[in-house]
């Protein structure tokens, strides 16, 4: 899924929003377009929702090209909400974003940047912090 959190497998270098096993690279996953793919690589909703994930996103289709950004100022959903100043904890079954450790989340470098009660996208970065 796009625009929420992926891992990178250094010995492979294939991308998945499930951590894997083996230590791997976390980064926001985005999407590479250029000219020769931007038709391919046009991101589509899915169908059905994904088994089990509290959202559904944009699919890249296997095989595309994408960037795992390491740092960055960036929106995504946090399904329960967001609080300002709260670190940014990530799914690692789906990469999903959330404000609090549900037991067994991963700690990102990023910060929820606005206040959001219930679900929807919210802003996070890893370089500044909100001013509240």
């Amino acid at each position: 899924m796009m625009g929420v959190f992926a891992w990178a497998d250094p010995a492979t270098g294939l991308v998945s929003n499930a951590q894997p096993a083996d230590p791997a690279h976390l980064g926001f996953l985005l999407p590479t377009f250029n000219g020769w793919n931007w038709q391919r690589a046009y991101p589509y909703c899915p169908a059905p929702p994904l088994p089990g994930a509290p959202i559904t996103g944009l699919i890249l289709r296997p095989g595309m090209p994408c960037v795992l950004a390491v740092q960055g100022d960036f929106y995504t959903p946090f399904p329960n909400g967001a609080v300002a100043g709260a670190k940014v904890w990530a799914d690692p079954l789906y990469g999903i974003a959330y404000c609090a450790d549900g037991g067994g989340y991963i700690q990102t470098p990023w910060v929820c940047m606005q206040n959001l009660p219930g679900g929807g996208p919210a802003r996070i970065s890893s370089f500044a912090t909100p001013f509240n």
